[in-house]
């Protein structure tokens, strides 16, 4: 039994089921394996003790637990070491970044009874709040795991990118974004901190954005980056050219790549003229505001 009611996106009063959210009840099922508050191998026994009853929340608990509220905490202050430990994934990664976070010793002992009144079981902040994020930002293992993620994407993308610049007309886009989206899938299997399938729906996103209309152009047309005018008709029936369009390479890129510097200029006189309007517009509103007094009649 899968309880995927939590699994999806909100759209007005609607509930729509993403690619990922998709795949995961797909695996599961097809896997037959148990995951807490999500999916569970139920006997015929069970079902029949239950009177052959199939609602879901007789066999899956999918509620999310609420957060315990410490009055003792509450009250004298202190952050609940239950708290801290309950971020153990974390820890595991960054073992000495709980240390530099929570005051105590080396060993994580928490404040001893009669110390500032505080009752065992119970820490302080070791750094300012306004500083925890700079903190866990700076600490040297928690850079270090930005730094391997990040290198672990890169040799994806770098796999992925000969992939793609390796096809040509007549490929099926379907067939391409499947062996993609499987790939990445199992590069990011078992890595910590990290959701395989969230990463698995940025993939999926971008190709519904962008990625699919360059690879069913590629299909037909192969890499030929072919230009066209732009030519939009008014009310009247008059025609104006707008300029040319690229579907495959599309004009921003064309302009970052060669014209970054025209376009920086181009921007800051943009700037200045939208500046120049302004004080303009606020003369003719005002004019006193610049010195000047109304002729008297």
């Amino acid at each position: 039994m899968i309880d995927a009611s939590a699994g999806c996106m909100k759209d007005g009063p609607k509930n729509r089921l993403r690619a990922q959210d998709i795949h995961r009840i797909v695996d599961v099922f097809t896997r037959q394996c148990d995951v807490p508050r999500y999916a569970r191998m139920v006997s015929s026994a069970e079902i029949e003790k239950n009177e052959f009853n199939l609602n879901l929340p007789r066999y899956i608990d999918s509620q999310t637990p609420e957060d315990r509220q410490d009055i003792e905490g509450h009250l004298k202050g202190g952050i609940p070491v239950a708290d801290v430990e309950a971020l153990k994934a974390y820890w595991d990664i960054c073992p000495t970044l709980k240390t530099a976070l929570f005051n105590g010793s080396a060993g994580f002992q928490p404040a001893q009874s009669g110390q500032d009144g505080r009752v065992p079981g119970y820490l302080d902040l070791a750094v300012d709040k306004s500083a925890i994020k700079r903190a866990i930002y700076d600490h040297p293992e928690f850079a270090a795991f930005i730094e391997g993620m990040n290198t672990h994407f890169a040799a994806w993308r770098a796999q992925a990118a000969k992939i793609l610049k390796a096809l040509k007309p007549g490929i099926h886009p379907k067939e391409v974004i499947a062996a993609l989206s499987e790939d990445l899938l199992a590069h990011y299997t078992d890595k910590p901190l990290i959701d395989k399938y969230d990463v698995y729906q940025h993939l999926m996103d971008y190709w519904a954005q962008t990625m699919q209309d360059d690879c069913y152009l590629v299909a037909v047309d192969g890499w030929k980056a072919a230009t066209y005018r732009v030519i939009e008709t008014d009310k009247k029936g008059k025609e104006k050219d707008e300029g040319w369009a690229c579907d495959l390479v599309p004009k921003p890129l064309i302009v970052a790549r060669y014209y970054a510097k025209e376009q920086e200029a181009l921007d800051r006189l943009t700037a200045e003229l939208e500046s120049v309007a302004a004080k303009l517009a606020e003369l003719e509103e005002d004019p006193g505001n610049a010195g000047f007094q109304p002729v008297g009649i």
